[in-house]
């Protein structure tokens, strides 16, 4: 039986070579980008939500017609801002990883922090497809439920 830590792509002799190193060099700094603007919009969404959480409150209030809450509605509103700033930063933290690994791989020649960070941007992407697959059956969900 075949063992995990097994690379195939050491019997053909596949290497990193100088298009490759530059292809992952120009994705490093994309990823870095990337994640940094996420948590910059992180940082602002947690502000705005937290400033304007009152005034979230008073228009819930009007549209639903009564108090939901009571006196926990801005601490409610102010929980799940948090919740999903937390959730979006996560998710970014591993493109960042991604970013920070392949870096350091490319600079030491190390292979084991390749691997690190080729590990990191898998997770990215699966979280990132989770994430997706859910929100694109809530939307069909909701699209359903107003049809019918």
């Amino acid at each position: 039986m075949e063992q995990f830590g097994y690379d195939k792509l050491n019997d053909v002799g596949l290497q990193v070579d100088n298009e490759v190193r530059q292809q992952l060099n120009e994705s490093s700094k994309w990823a870095k980008f990337i994640s940094i603007t996420m948590f910059s919009f992180c940082g602002v969404m947690l502000l705005v939500g937290v400033v304007a959480s009152t005034a979230i409150t008073g228009v819930l209030k009007k549209v639903l017609g009564y108090d939901a809450f009571g006196y926990a509605d801005t601490g409610i509103i102010i929980g799940i801002i948090l919740i999903v700033v937390a959730i979006v930063a996560i998710v970014y933290y591993f493109l960042y990883n991604f970013s920070a690994k392949i870096k350091a791989a490319l600079v030491s020649e190390d292979n084991e922090k390749l691997n690190a960070g080729i590990s990191s941007l898998k997770i990215f992407f699966i979280i990132s497809a989770i994430g997706s697959i859910i929100t694109l059956l809530a939307s069909v969900y909701n699209l359903l439920k107003t049809q019918f």
